[in-house]
């Protein structure tokens, strides 16, 4: 739960308006992964090995309730962190650290 020496923080801007970046966070320092050639495994560390944690909990989210739109799986997501840093969003963590149980449990408690 704190940020890697190589992580990139906001704020970000676009057309000269401010944004407050990133939107969330997953860990992505020393992550055990398949090595390129089937050799093995090793740690590797980046926004490749943060990335596989935020698609895979989407996906376990939209299993969980596959009538959810895009914006209510975003939603979820960013609702269900561990706001690490400042209370609130911020420009190290954004929302915070994504949690894939609490995802999901949203998500199923939204069945209608």
């Amino acid at each position: 739960d704190s940020l890697g020496s190589f992580s990139s923080i906001g704020p970000s801007f676009y057309y000269r308006k401010r944004y407050t970046k990133p939107d969330i966070s997953a860990p992505g320092v020393d992550i055990f992964s398949a090595y390129i050639d089937g050799t093995g495994y090793r740690k590797w560390s980046g926004t490749s090995m943060a990335t596989p944690f935020v698609a895979g909990t989407a996906a376990l989210v939209m299993e969980a309730n596959p009538n959810l739109s895009v914006y209510q799986v975003e939603k979820i997501l960013l609702e269900s962190v561990v706001d690490l840093g400042v209370n609130g969003k911020d420009n190290y963590f954004g929302e915070g650290r994504i949690d894939a149980y609490q995802a999901v449990r949203r998500a199923r408690a939204s069945i209608n």
